[in-house]
C-alpha cells in the first residue's frame, strides 16, 4: 500500500527502533506516487540512509519492473556494494511474496547492471563519480547515495567542482522525461551538491534531521546522548554542525579570517 510499509514488511525491528525513518520513507512514498518530483534526505552517519535508499530502488523494482533504477555514489566499490543489496532484496523470500511475479532476469545478472524479467532495459545501473555510464537511462527513479568520500573532498574546490560537473553531465544526462530524483547523504559542506540543489530550489521536499535535538540524541538506537556530546566535544565545530547537524557553515579560518 505504501513504502513505509514494505519497510516494516522488509525490516520491522530496525524500522519500529529508528522511528525518524518513518518521515523518510513518507517523503519517498509521495516521490514514488509522483505527488512530488524530488526530494532530498540529509541524517547523520550510521542512520541507516543508504539501506532506505536500496529498499527504495527495490520496491520501485517491484512496483514498475518494466522500468529502470540509476543509483549512484561516491566509488565504483561503494556503487557495487549498494548493488548487492538491492539485488539480495530483491532474491528474497519476503520481496517475493509481496511482488511474486518480478523475477531477476538470468541472462543479465552482473552486479554492475541487471535486469528483472519483462525490463524494457537494464533494471538497477550506475556508477561511482567519475565513472562511466554509456547506453543507459534511468526512467522511474534517479538515486545518488554519497556523492562524497570525507569532508576533504568537499573542501577541497577541485573535487568538488569536479563532482559537480560529474553530477550535471553524466548523471543529470541519464535522466528520462518524467524520472523522479531522491538524493540522499551526510551534508559535509555549504557547496556540497544537496547545497547547491538546495538553494536552486530543485527539490519538493528536503528531509535534513540533526543529532541532537534541544541536546537529545534524534534516535537512540544511533547513538546515545552521552555518545553524541562526547563526539560533539572531541570534533572541530566545522565538521559537527555539518556531518552530524547536517547544517553546514562556512569555514572559518581556511582562506580569510
Amino acid at each position: 500500500r505504501n513504502f513505509w510499509i514494505f519497510c516494516n514488511d522488509m525490516y520491522h525491528k530496525h524500522c519500529q527502533r529508528r522511528r525518524f525513518l518513518k518521515e523518510c520513507a513518507i517523503a519517498i512514498d509521495e516521490l514514488i506516487k509522483g505527488k512530488i518530483l524530488s526530494v532530498s534526505i540529509s541524517l547523520p552517519p550510521r542512520s541507516g540512509k543508504s539501506y532506505l535508499a536500496s529498499l527504495a530502488a527495490a520496491y520501485v523494482i517491484g512496483l514498475f519492473p518494466e522500468e529502470s533504477v540509476m543509483r549512484n555514489s561516491c566509488t565504483a566499490t561503494l556503487y557495487m556494494k549498494f548493488s548487492y543489496d538491492v539485488r539480495d532484496i530483491v532474491k528474497s523470500n519476503k520481496f517475493k511474496k509481496v511482488f511474486p511475479n518480478v523475477k531477476l532476469s538470468k541472462d543479465k545478472a552482473a552486479v554492475t547492471g541487471w535486469n528483472v524479467e519483462g525490463a524494457k532495459q537494464v533494471t538497477y545501473f550506475g556508477n561511482g563519480v567519475g565513472g562511466t555510464i554509456i547506453g543507459f537511462g534511468a526512467s522511474k527513479l534517479a538515486i545518488t547515495d554519497e556523492l562524497y568520500k570525507s569532508h576533504e573532498e568537499a573542501l577541497s574546490d577541485m573535487i568538488n567542482d569536479k563532482t559537480h560537473r560529474w553530477f550535471e553531465s553524466a548523471h543529470t544526462s541519464r535522466l528520462e522525461k518524467g524520472c523522479l530524483e531522491l538524493d540522499i547523504g551526510t551534508r559535509w559542506h555549504k557547496g556540497d551538491v544537496i547545497g547547491v540543489r538546495k538553494e536552486r530550489h530543485d527539490y519538493d521536499v528536503s528531509i535534513a534531521i540533526s543529532a541532537l535535538i534541544d541536546d537529545e540524541t534524534f534516535c537512540d538506537d544511533v547513538k546515545t546522548t552521552d555518545e553524541y556530546l562526547y563526539i560533539k566535544k572531541i570534533t572541530d565545530p566545522f565538521i559537527w554542525v555539518s556531518e552530524y547537524m547536517q547544517d553546514p557553515i562556512d569555514s572559518i579560518g581556511l582562506v580569510f579570517p
